[in-house]
């Protein structure tokens, strides 16, 4: 996408942020004035390429725009407010967008400003303590809702990032894991990583 969003005349610089629950398109465009065609560009690609997207797609400029950029490396417009997975996603989505060339002067100010913000965000507020991840949020919900059972066995549907790092926080509690998913390679390699404690189950 990002080779594709450089065709458009009007955009200079771009970076693709995707993670587990937003995908979002960074773009610089050559002028102030060309920013209102560029949005209605950006968003031309975005539903072509996605349709079901229509109607859902947010856009920021100008001020907007940056204050959004630092909210979320910060991680306050996260599902679980202070969790650190999304500065590392956001450096990453960084670095790529540097190896194909598509990053300039402005979102290297940008991105430098952002990442000394969200430092400071964690060192001088409150924001990482407690449950600050979505798997360590999902196994606490399914602590308090059986804690009154017995329950011995637990299932990992998704097998993403998220769903790896669940089923090892269920194995770090003891829990015996039965991996579910309808990419049987997947599912075998994340059942054979879990020190043997997963047992492979492949959905169609």
């Amino acid at each position: 996408m990002l080779g594709e969003a450089r065709k458009y005349t009007n955009v200079v610089e771009v970076m693709l942020l995707s993670t587990c629950n937003r995908t979002e398109l960074v773009a610089v465009g050559e002028s102030e004035s060309s920013i209102e065609s560029l949005k209605s560009e950006l968003r031309k690609m975005i539903v072509s390429r996605v349709p079901e997207t229509d109607g859902h797609l947010y856009l920021y400029d100008g001020t907007d725009a940056l204050q959004h950029i630092f909210r979320v490396v910060s991680s306050l417009d996260s599902l679980v407010v202070g969790e650190p997975q999304i500065l590392g996603q956001f450096k990453d989505a960084f670095e790529l967008a540097c190896r194909q060339g598509t990053v300039g002067n402005h979102l290297h100010k940008v991105v430098a400003r952002a990442l000394r913000t969200a430092k400071r965000v964690r060192h001088e507020t409150q924001v990482g303590t407690g449950q600050v991840s979505v798997p360590t949020v999902a196994l606490d919900l399914r602590n308090r809702s059986l804690a009154k059972c017995r329950v011995t066995r637990s299932s990992c549907l998704a097998l993403a990032k998220m769903g790896e790092l669940v089923a090892r926080l269920l194995q770090q509690s003891g829990a015996r894991l039965i991996i579910v998913g309808r990419n049987a390679a997947r599912v075998e390699r994340t059942a054979n990583s879990l020190s043997g404690r997963g047992q492979a189950v492949r959905c169609t």
